[in-house]
C-alpha cells in the first residue's frame, strides 16, 4: 500500500513539472514567432556563454560524533576532539550558463551549472614526555630503591578527514519585461524551470588517547597504578539528490557609461525552487574505553570496559525548499560583459545530519562570484 501511494506521488509530482515546462515552451516558441519585438534587440548578440566561479562558505553538513570522554580528555590538558570534527566552512565552486536569445523574440533560453567541492584533512598529536621515579621495593634482605625511567607516557591523537561536493543544474526559459525601464537599456527577466541540486559529504574519523597515565609519587610495589585507554572509528557519508520547478527574477540597471564604449550597471536577482528528492546516510562508528588497573609494578589488568557502536542507514523522500539572491555590478560591451557580486543560496532540510537517529538539517552556500560573458551571433 505504501509503496503504491509513494509511486503514485512520484507521478503526480513529475506531471506537475513536465506541464510547467511544456507551457514555458510552448509560450515561448509561440511569441517567438510574433512579428512584433523591441528594437534594442536587433542588434544584440543572440547567444552568450558565460563562465564564473565563487567563493563559498557552506553550511550544513551533519554533526560531529559524541565522543562521550571528551570531557576527560579536555581535563586532562588535551585539545578535544570535538573541535576538531567541525565540519568544512570553505568551498569553491565554478559555474557555467550558456543562453540563447532567437533574434525578434523577448524570450531568452538557458542552461547552467554549479560545482563546487572542498577537502580537507586534520590531525593532532599531544603526548607528555615519560619520567622518571624513585621506587622503592621490600625484599627479604630488606628495602631497595632506585631511580628508574619508566614507561607512563600520555597521550592524545585525533586524524579527521572531511569532504563535500555540490552540483546545482538549471535549465530556464525567460522573458525580458523590462523594455522601456531605465531609458530601454535596462532589463528585468522573469525565468520559469526546472532545477536539480545534489550534495554529497564525507568524515571520516580516527582517535586514540592515554590521557591519565598514573603513577604514584614515590612509587612502591603496593601502590596501585591505573590508566585509561580511548579508541574511536567512525566513517560517515551523507546526500541528497532532488529536482523541481524554479523561478527566478533577473534585473539590470544602467548607472555610467554607454552601451557602445562601456557601460556599468547595477545588477540583483532572486531565485526559488521547490525540490522533491531523497536525503540518505549510511555509515558506521565505535567508541571503546578501558581502565586499566593494577596492584604490582608492572603488570595490568582492566576492570572496567565501555563500548558503544552504531550502523545509521537511513533513507527518506523529503520536499526541499530552496531560496537564493544575487546583488553586483558589471562593465558591459555589446559583447562582452565582466560581473563581480555576492551570491547566497539556502536549501531548508536538506541532509540528513543526525548520527543514530535523523536530523534534518539546512544546506547554505553564500560568498562573492565573478564571471565574465561572450556574446556570440546576431
Amino acid at each position: 500500500m505504501s509503496e503504491s501511494m509513494t509511486t503514485q506521488r512520484r507521478n503526480i509530482r513529475w506531471e506537475m513539472m513536465a506541464t510547467v515546462s511544456a507551457l514555458a515552451l510552448c509560450t515561448a516558441v509561440y511569441d517567438a514567432g510574433q512579428a512584433q519585438a523591441a528594437d534594442g534587440n536587433a542588434d544584440r548578440p543572440t547567444l552568450w556563454i558565460e563562465l564564473g566561479a565563487q567563493s563559498e562558505q557552506v553550511s550544513g553538513f551533519g554533526d560531529p560524533l559524541d565522543v562521550s570522554f571528551a570531557p576527560k580528555v579536555v581535563s586532562d590538558g588535551f585539545t578535544s576532539p570535538l573541535g576538531l570534527q567541525r565540519a568544512l566552512s570553505q568551498s569553491f565552486g565554478g559555474e557555467s550558463t550558456i543562453s540563447f536569445q532567437p533574434e525578434n523574440s523577448n524570450w531568452i533560453f538557458s542552461a547552467s551549472i554549479l560545482y563546487g567541492r572542498a577537502g580537507g584533512h586534520k590531525a593532532t598529536h599531544e603526548q607528555t614526555p615519560g619520567g622518571s621515579r624513585h621506587i622503592t621495593i621490600a625484599t627479604p634482605g630488606g628495602n631497595h630503591s632506585g631511580t628508574g625511567q619508566l614507561n607512563f607516557t600520555r597521550f592524545s591523537e585525533t586524524r579527521v578527514s572531511n569532504s563535500e561536493t555540490h552540483v546545482v543544474l538549471d535549465f530556464q526559459a525567460g522573458k525580458d519585461i523590462g523594455l522601456g525601464l531605465f531609458n530601454g537599456r535596462g532589463e528585468s527577466i522573469v525565468n520559469f524551470g526546472v532545477r536539480f541540486a545534489q550534495f554529497t559529504s564525507k568524515q571520516v574519523l580516527g582517535m586514540n588517547a592515554d590521557p591519565d597515565f598514573y603513577l604514584p609519587k614515590p612509587l612502591t610495589v603496593e601502590n596501585a597504578k591505573y590508566h585509561h585507554t580511548y579508541a574511536v572509528a567512525s566513517h560517515m557519508e551523507r546526500s541528497f539528490r532532488g529536482l523541481g520547478p524554479s523561478v527566478s527574477w533577473n534585473a539590470s540597471a544602467p548607472a555610467v557609461g554607454n552601451a557602445d564604449n562601456g557601460e556599468v550597471a547595477l545588477d540583483w536577482g532572486v531565485n526559488a525552487s521547490v525540490l522533491f528528492g531523497r536525503q540518505k546516510v549510511t555509515g558506521h562508528h565505535q567508541t571503546v574505553a578501558t581502565l586499566f588497573k593494577s596492584n604490582e609494578l608492572r603488570k595490568y589488568h582492566f576492570t572496567s570496559h565501555f563500548q558503544r557502536s552504531g550502523s545509521p542507514d537511513r533513507a527518506r523522500t523529503v520536499v526541499v525548499p530552496n531560496l537564493g539572491g544575487f546583488a553586483g555590478v558589471s562593465y558591459a560591451f555589446p559583447n562582452a560583459k565582466l560581473s563581480l557580486g555576492y551570491r547566497a543560496d539556502l536549501f531548508f532540510g536538506t541532509m540528513d545530519g543526525g548520527i543514530d537517529t535523523a536530523k534534518r538539517e539546512n544546506v547554505g552556500f553564500y560568498g562573492p562570484f565573478a564571471s565574465v560573458s561572450v556574446g556570440v551571433g546576431g
